[in-house]
């Protein structure tokens, strides 16, 4: 799975917005080191999953 994320200009220039982007890794190691941290549980992302296939299926 890609996943495209659209940041301002200045955001794009911190990340070393050359176009090649992040990986999941690296976006998680970039979110940890600024204190970002998602407190999902895997029951939580179920449910995402579950709305999001609701809507695609409406």
């Amino acid at each position: 799975m890609q996943v495209t994320l659209e940041v301002p200009e200045d955001l794009a220039r911190l990340l070393g917005g050359n176009g090649a982007g992040l990986t999941r890794y690296e976006m998680d190691g970039f979110l940890k080191a600024h204190g970002l941290l998602l407190s999902q549980c895997a029951d939580d992302l179920k449910l995402d999953a579950e709305t999001a296939l609701a809507f695609r299926n409406k």
